[in-house]
């Protein structure tokens, strides 16, 4: 992961990321101390190639990466709280695909978002405006 932010990428998607451990070595590999152990590099693509002080270098490349994990099992849904509370996740992001799969749900991509609702909220009978509401994973 650090080669791939080394080399100017400006953020990173990890899969099938299902409990907060996994979350936390993710984060301990793509962030800068003191959020996580990633190596610091010297001049490069996300620094423009210009020498910048130690001490601005981790905040702001720390800052400005993204750093999203993929949620595609039961277990990950189960645990997507305590993946969203680790410092240095930016986003989870629902692969629907392998989740639908991993769930037995045998649909068509065009309607794999509203059958994963049906999974996961049966007890709610409204239509979703969103796949994942706000209050929660």
């Amino acid at each position: 992961m650090s080669r791939v932010l080394d080399g100017g990428a400006q953020g990173v998607i990890l899969r099938d990321v299902n409990t907060r451990a996994q979350a936390e070595a993710i984060v301990s590999a793509c962030r800068f101390p003191p959020m996580g152990k990633r190596s610091v590099m010297g001049l490069g693509p996300a620094l423009g190639y210009r020498a910048v002080p130690l001490s601005e270098l981790n905040p702001k490349l720390n800052a400005e990466t993204a750093v999203i994990v993929m949620l595609e099992s039961a277990e990950g849904i189960e645990n997507c709280e305590a993946i969203a509370a680790v410092d240095g996740i930016d986003v989870l992001l629902i692969g629907s695909g392998d989740l639908t799969t991993d769930l037995g749900i045998p649909v068509r991509s065009t309607i794999r978002g509203y059958a994963l609702w049906r999974k996961l909220r049966p007890q709610d009978t409204s239509r979703p405006r969103r796949l994942l509401p706000r209050d929660g994973c």
